[in-house]
């Protein structure tokens, strides 16, 4: 009898989950797609920080920006959770600060001999590896998995 070969995302999802890089995978997630998720307006006064105790904590560069989006709390949750297809959000934080102007437009270099782009999600869950062959082979299904996911 021949073992049909598995699925790779399954395998991910779970090694992610165990060793907690999900919500940082989530986060990372959340900001490289905060413009379509947020829209334009509000992408440009707006930074997802993180995701702590199902809380996202948004940096907002005004506080007239921090009123309005106050009554939007409620969409962007639903905006948020509906783009990483679960409830990884219940509730909003917001915090006045400026906005990191790099990380809301990435702009990603090449990435060298053929690997998937750096990624500092990624790159802190695959540190446990030791071999440069898997790191590599994993990174790139990591990616895959990603973009098929957006």
């Amino acid at each position: 009898m021949t073992k049909r070969p598995t699925a790779i995302s399954p395998i991910l999802g779970g090694l992610a989950k165990n060793f907690g890089f999900e919500k940082g995978m989530l986060v990372y997630t959340l900001k490289e797609q905060w413009e379509e998720i947020a829209g334009l307006p509000m992408a440009t006064h707006t930074h997802p920080l993180e995701i702590r105790h199902k809380t996202l904590y948004l940096l907002i560069d005004s506080s007239a920006w921090m009123h309005q989006i106050s009554f939007l709390k409620k969409e962007i949750i639903e905006k948020v959770n509906g783009f990483l297809k679960n409830t990884a959000v219940d509730a909003l934080h917001f915090k006045i600060g400026p906005i990191p102007r790099a990380e809301n437009s990435i702009k990603k270099e090449s990435p060298p001999d053929g690997e998937a782009p750096y990624d500092p999600a990624v790159e802190a869950f695959l540190s446990p590896l030791t071999d440069g062959e898997l790191q590599i082979a994993v990174r790139k299904a990591i990616k895959r998995h990603l973009a098929k996911r957006q």
